[in-house]
C-alpha cells in the first residue's frame, strides 16, 4: 500500500501545486453536490436535485426548514420525498401526523403536482391511516340499491362539531372532518380547526390530480380497515426502507458497539463487509475534515480503498445513531453522532503507537485494512476496558475517605473515573491540562482542572484516553502504597481536617514539605512557625527552586513509593500551597488561609 506524503511534508513554496488527495476530492465532492440548490432556476434544476442521494436531499431540506425548503421540495423525486417522511414524521416508531400535513402544506406551496408527489411518497396504509384517524367517511348509498345500507349516525344526524359534510368529486363517500383524534383518549381533547379545514383540503386537491382513482382507493381503506393494521402495516414497510438506507433495527445496530479485542489491529487483513453506494454526504464532511483521520485518510493513494471507507461511514453512522436510541433523521444527534464515531475509530488507529508521523503512517494502514466498523468497535473496546479499571477504583476502599484516614483521589480525579461509568465510557474535561500536556509530547504533569469536572462528552481524540489511563496508573499506583500513606497518617498526634480534605495529594505534600525543613517525611501537619520557614523557601513569583521540588519529591517518593505518582501529587500540593503562602512571605502566616497542606488551624 503507498501512501500521499503531503500530510507529514515540508510547506511546500507558494507557487508550487499540490495535488488532492482522493480523500480531499471526496470531500470536495460532498459540499459541492448540494450547491445545485442554489441554481434551481436552471433549467435542468429538477434533474440536477434528482440526481442527489436520498439521505444528501434529506439533510438540505431539514437544514432549510420546511418553509424555506419550498423551491426544493417542488424538484424532489417520490423516493427522496418518502425518505423526508421515512426520516421525519415518525417518532419512536408513531406516526405524527401534525408532522406529515405540516410537510404537505410545504409541498402544497410548490404547486399541486408536488402535493401529488409527496402524498404518492406516502404509503397508501400511511395516508389511509391519516385519513381514518382525521376523518369521518362512509360510503354514499346507490340510489338503485333495493336494501341501501343506513347511513352511520354521524352522516344521518351530523353534530355541530363535524359539520361540514362534503361529498367526494366522484360522489362516492360523505366525509367530514373528525372534532377529536380517533384514537384520542378524551372527547375533549379537540382538533385544532385549522387542521381540520386542512384535512378536508387534501382530500379535495388530491381529487383534482389526473390520476385520483387512488385516492378513492385510500378513502375506502380508512373507511373499512382498522387503524392499528394500517400504522403497522406502514411502519414495517417504512423500517424495510430505513435498513435499505443503512438503520438496522436496534438489536442488529447495537452490534456496533459489540466489543473486539484490539488484537485484531496486528491481522493483515480484515473481512470485507458491504457498504452502501449512497456517497458521503456534506453533514459528514465537517465532523470528519480533522484529526488524525482525516489526516490518515489524507494519506491513502487508492481511490477504491478510500471510496469504500467513504461508503462504509454512512451505515455506521446510522447504526450508532440508532444504537444511541436517536431518532434517525436528527442531524443535531448526527453531528454528535458522527464526532464520537471518529473519536472511536482514532483511538483504534492509535493503539499502540507515538504521536508523529509513524503514528499517521500507522492509521493510514489500519484504514486500508480494517472496516471503519471495526476500527470503532475497537476503539470502543478500549474505552470500556479503561471504565472497567475505573469501577474497579471506584470500588477499592482506598479511593473513599469515609471511614479511613484518607482518600486517594481529589474531587476532580474521581469525577474522570466516574464519567467512565457512564452507558457509553465518557471523557472528563477535567483531564484538559493532562490531554494538551500528551498532544504535546510531554508528560502530564500538576493538578487536573477542578472547574471542568462536571464536564463530560464523548472521547475525541488518542491524546484523550491516553490522559485517563496515565490517571488509572497514578490512582492504581497510590493504591498500592495505600496502607503506608493510611499509617503514617494515622501516627500523626495533631488535630486532622475532615477526611473529605485528606486526599493522597495532601497527604504527600504535607511529608515532603517536612522534608524540606529538615524533618522526617511523615504526614503531620504544619503549624505556623513551620509555614513561616516554609514561606522563606519561596522565589519569585511565588514558587519553589526546582532543587528544592526535586528534593522534596525524592524524599515522599523514597518514604512512600509509586514514584511518579508521588511525585505529581507533590508537584500539584506544593505548588498550591505555594501560592497562598507567597502573599505572606515576611508575615506572620495564620494557617487558616493556606492550601495544598495539612496545616494546624
Amino acid at each position: 500500500m503507498c501512501f500521499h506524503k503531503r500530510a507529514m511534508s515540508e510547506p511546500q513554496p507558494s507557487d508550487s501545486v499540490v495535488a488532492l488527495t482522493p480523500w480531499d476530492m471526496a470531500l470536495r465532492r460532498a459540499v459541492a453536490r448540494p450547491r445545485v440548490l442554489s441554481a434551481l432556476d436552471a433549467p435542468d434544476a429538477a434533474e440536477a436535485v434528482q440526481a442527489l442521494g436520498e439521505l444528501e436531499v434529506y439533510h438540505a431540506v431539514k437544514s432549510l426548514g420546511a418553509h424555506d425548503a419550498t423551491p426544493v421540495l417542488g424538484l424532489m423525486s417520490v423516493d427522496q420525498a418518502r425518505t423526508l417522511f421515512d426520516l421525519d414524521v415518525w417518532h419512536r416508531d408513531q406516526l405524527e401526523i401534525a408532522d406529515v400535513l405540516t410537510w404537505l402544506d410545504a409541498f402544497r406551496e410548490a404547486g399541486i403536482s408536488a402535493l401529488e408527489t409527496a402524498a404518492r411518497a406516502l404509503d397508501p396504509e400511511a395516508l389511509a391511516g391519516i385519513f381514518r384517524r382525521r376523518l369521518l367517511v362512509t360510503l354514499v348509498p346507490k340510489e338503485d340499491a333495493s336494501d341501501p345500507e343506513p347511513l352511520p349516525d354521524w352522516a344521518a344526524e351530523p353534530p355541530e362539531e363535524i359539520l361540514p359534510i362534503i361529498t367526494t368529486p366522484d360522489g362516492r363517500f360523505y366525509v367530514a372532518a373528525r372534532a377529536t383524534d380517533e384514537q384520542a383518549d378524551r372527547d375533549d381533547e379537540l382538533l385544532d380547526e385549522e387542521e381540520r379545514k386542512g384535512i378536508l383540503r387534501l382530500v379535495d386537491e388530491l381529487y383534482r390530480t389526473e390520476d385520483w382513482e387512488w385516492v378513492a382507493g385510500l378513502l375506502r381503506m380508512a373507511e373499512s380497515d382498522l387503524t392499528s393494521s394500517l400504522e403497522e402495516d406502514a411502519r414495517q414497510f417504512r423500517a424495510g426502507r430505513l435498513e435499505d438506507l443503512g438503520f438496522p433495527p436496534l438489536q442488529r445496530a447495537l452490534e456496533v458497539y459489540g466489543l473486539l479485542d484490539p488484537a485484531v489491529l496486528t491481522e493483515p487483513a480484515a473481512a470485507r463487509y458491504p457498504s452502501l453506494p449512497e456517497a458521503l454526504p456534506a453533514a459528514f464532511v465537517a465532523p470528519l475534515s480533522t484529526g488524525l483521520f482525516h489526516l490518515a485518510m489524507q494519506r491513502l493513494d487508492d481511490p477504491k480503498v478510500v471510496a469504500r471507507v467513504e461508503g462504509d461511514l454512512v451505515p455506521l453512522a446510522n447504526a450508532a445513531l440508532v444504537a444511541d436510541g436517536a431518532e434517525p433523521g436528527h442531524l443535531d444527534h448526527l453531528q454528535d453522532t458522527l464526532s464520537r464515531a471518529r473519536g472511536y475509530i482514532e483511538l483504534a488507529l492509535a493503539h499502540g503507537t507515538a504521536p508523529g508521523a509513524e503514528r499517521v503512517e500507522t492509521a493510514a494502514l489500519r484504514l486500508a485494512r480494517h472496516h471503519v466498523t471495526a476500527l470503532f468497535r475497537v476503539g470502543y473496546t478500549l474505552t470500556v476496558r479503561a471504565a472497567g479499571r475505573a469501577r474497579a477504583l471506584l470500588q477499592s476502599g482506598a479511593l473513599s475517605a469515609e471511614d479511613q484516614p484518607l482518600g486517594l483521589l481529589c474531587d476532580a480525579e474521581r469525577q474522570a473515573l466516574s464519567a467512565l461509568g457512564k452507558k457509553r465510557p465518557r471523557y472528563c474535561e477535567a483531564l484538559d491540562p493532562w490531554t494538551a500536556a500528551l498532544a504535546r509530547g510531554e508528560r502530564p504533569a500538576g493538578g487536573l482542572d477542578e472547574a471542568r469536572q462536571h464536564e463530560t462528552r464523548a472521547f475525541q481524540a488518542p491524546e484523550e484516553l491516553a490522559a485517563v489511563e496515565a490517571l488509572l496508573a497514578d490512582a492504581e499506583a497510590l493504591a498500592q502504597v495505600a496502607p503506608r500513606l493510611a499509617a503514617g497518617l494515622a501516627e500523626a498526634d495533631d488535630a486532622l481536617p475532615p477526611p473529605e480534605e485528606r486526599t493522597a495529594q495532601v497527604v504527600l505534600a504535607t511529608a515532603a514539605a517536612r522534608a524540606l525543613l529538615g524533618q522526617a517525611a511523615e504526614p503531620r501537619p504544619l503549624d505556623a512557625e513551620a509555614l513561616a520557614d516554609l514561606a522563606d523557601r519561596l522565589v519569585p513569583p511565588g514558587r519553589l527552586r526546582p532543587e528544592d521540588l526535586d528534593r522534596a519529591q525524592a524524599a515522599a517518593a523514597e518514604a512512600f513509593g509509586a514514584e511518579p505518582a508521588v511525585a505529581r501529587r507533590v508537584a500539584s500540593g506544593l505548588a498550591e500551597a505555594a501560592e497562598t503562602l507567597w502573599p505572606l512571605v515576611g508575615q506572620a502566616v495564620d494557617p487558616r488561609f493556606v492550601s495544598g497542606i495539612l496545616v494546624l488551624a
